[in-house]
């Protein structure tokens, strides 16, 4: 039977990565026991790689039965490592991580704990205006503030007018990124614009700058509007 061609994926993300973010992973593998396992031997392998040639890696025999497994789960220790790395100095990571440990808090019953989290989160996402970040958040509090209840405690009350105004911002937001999509795929598509093209630029610009006025949060859309 023919051989599947072999996947480049985990190479091509070893490659992609800086050697500072290289050198990152190999403490992490190290802290997590792993200077000696598979994985670790998989990625330094495929570092030294100046071509992709996975049948030269088998043969040194750190692979386990199941290689595709292997690939995956090097795979996911890479990004975990990379998500470390980067998570002190990205805004969006941190807030992706206080949504997951809210999620956690909240399936624990650990109402005061989430409550902090939750708050925490909400102040970093208002401050740096990742409104993205805040519908999720709004959502946790929804379905926490049942549970406060029965441990005699309330999150601070949410008005109808506090949901329509999040949905709206997220929903501005979404617009403002399929306009700035249809935008690049017009002008990257081609050397260059037709009197047709050059008015729908026109009219994406003018729904950009209606969205713009719109919004009364600043940062998120400016950004997308400048984008």
């Amino acid at each position: 039977p023919r051989m599947k061609t072999p996947s480049t994926e985990l190479y091509d993300l070893i490659h992609s990565l800086r050697q500072n973010e290289k050198r990152y992973f190999t403490v992490f593998a190290k802290t997590l026991g792993g200077g000696k396992k598979n994985y670790a031997g998989l990625f330094s392998h495929l570092s030294r790689q100046d071509v992709f040639d996975e049948y030269k890696i088998r043969q040194k025999k750190i692979s386990e039965k199941n290689f595709k497994r292997l690939k995956n789960y090097t795979t996911g220790m890479v990004l975990r490592s990379l998500e470390n790395f980067h998570g002190e100095s990205s805004v969006e990571i941190l807030l992706s991580r206080l949504l997951i440990q809210a999620d956690i808090l909240y399936s624990k019953k650990q109402f005061v704990l989430l409550k902090k989290c939750i708050a925490k989160a909400k102040r970093l996402a208002e401050e740096r205006d990742l409104i993205q970040f805040l519908f999720p958040l709004l959502m946790i509090e929804l379905k926490s503030s049942i549970s406060f209840r029965s441990t005699g405690e309330m999150l601070k009350k949410i008005s109808s007018e506090q949901i329509a105004k999040t949905a709206d911002d997220c929903r501005r937001l979404i617009e403002l990124r399929r306009l700035s999509l249809r935008f690049w795929n017009i002008i990257h598509t081609k050397d260059s614009v037709t009197a047709k093209e050059k008015k729908q630029l026109k009219q994406i610009a003018k729904e950009t700058l209606r969205i713009y006025k719109k919004a009364k949060s600043g940062y998120s859309i400016s950004k997308e509007s400048a984008n």
